[in-house]
């Protein structure tokens, strides 16, 4: 009924003569997005028309049957024959007109389930693989910019965390050697900044010196090297100094770091269900793998704000085993807490 309200233009009022209003009649507008190109279907008993719609995942989410303009199932996923996916997945809206459908007796919403109720199953199935094609895209969509989300919200609060730790124990990849441009309510700036480096006092050399990250390379002698970066933004000029400590080398109780100074890692997943395994460090990409089969990852995944801490904890691990070589494990796992609690803070 609501399809033809809609197709003919009409206009219907219900006038409540108690409360003295009047109320408009609109049919029904889907939400999210119309999904084109959908694959025709032709039966023996006649052509479907199908208008689905992609939207957000919703258990409020229906694909409705209609039979020549008029809805006789509200929800197709509560026939067993269509209790499956994709129609089981939530993330559809709309409706599918079969008007060759049979009606039960004497009512408007049942469907006898005969011949021609077989033949709309039947019809259905080329859409359906369609449709799930579709979802599983949205899908992967949303985990991808989940992901990245994740990696943002993760780093910058390990760069936040690191800031606060001892820069002698903490030093791992070029954290403390970063200009972070910051706005009167402490917030990251990051867009249409000119950065500029140099050597204050002292020796040593500078590569990359407009980069926000710069190397340093250290004199051959011991000694203080005060670093000087003016960053500019539209005519607003700021500038930070840092004092840098070369020694002869690296303190022993820390034990030397095996990776490089290139950045905090990214991560990446890997199916690997039934392994103890739930991540590990790849120097060579600079990523931390996570076994996303991992039963203690399905268990996060559950909550987005429980995965995050996941990951992070996995991240606080592989970043304490890689820079923290040689310690004994009672002093890891007491950096690891230590890592750990200063940098959910900052999630």
């Amino acid at each position: 009924m609501c399809d033809r309200i809609g197709q003919s233009g009409v206009r219907i009022s219900v006038i409540d003569k108690l409360a003295r209003k009047q109320y408009a009649v609109e049919p029904r507008q889907y939400e999210g997005r119309l999904l084109h190109q959908l694959p025709l279907v032709r039966t023996a008993l006649g052509d479907l028309y199908a208008e689905i719609y992609l939207n957000e995942p919703s258990d409020s989410n229906r694909v409705a049957l209609f039979r020549h303009g008029t809805r006789v199932i509200e929800d197709l996923a509560s026939l067993e024959a269509f209790a499956h996916p994709p129609r089981s997945m939530r993330y559809l809206q709309g409706h599918i007109d079969a008007p060759f459908v049979n009606l039960t007796p004497g009512t408007r919403t049942g469907l006898v389930q005969d011949a021609a109720y077989a033949t709309l199953c039947e019809g259905l199935r080329p859409l359906e693989h369609k449709l799930i094609e579709v979802i599983e895209d949205q899908r992967r969509a949303e985990d991808e910019q989940a992901s990245r989300g994740l990696l943002r919200a993760i780093q910058r609060a390990f760069r936040e965390a690191l800031l606060a730790l001892p820069v002698e124990e903490y030093d791992w990849f070029d954290i403390h050697a970063r200009a972070l441009p910051r706005d009167r309510s402490m917030r990251r700036v990051e867009q249409d900044l000119e950065i500029r480096w140099q050597i204050a006092e002292g020796a040593g050399a500078l590569e990359g010196p407009r980069d926000q990250a710069v190397t340093l390379l250290a004199p051959e002698e011991p000694g203080l090297t005060r670093l000087k970066v003016c960053v500019s933004q539209r005519g607003v000029v700021c500038e930070a100094e840092a004092l840098i400590t070369v020694t002869h080398e690296l303190l022993a109780q820390i034990g030397a770091t095996t990776v490089p100074s290139q950045g905090l890692p990214g991560y990446t997943f890997e199916r690997s269900p039934g392994k103890s395994r739930r991540s590990r460090f790849d120097a060579v990409r600079n990523v931390i793998v996570i076994n996303n089969r991992h039963r203690d990852f399905v268990y996060a995944s559950r909550n987005k704000s429980l995965k995050l801490r996941y990951l992070v904890r996995l991240y606080a691990k592989e970043l304490v085993l890689r820079n923290f070589v040689g310690l004994p494990a009672d002093q890891l796992l007491e950096r690891m807490v230590e890592l750990s609690l200063r940098t959910e803070e900052h999630l």
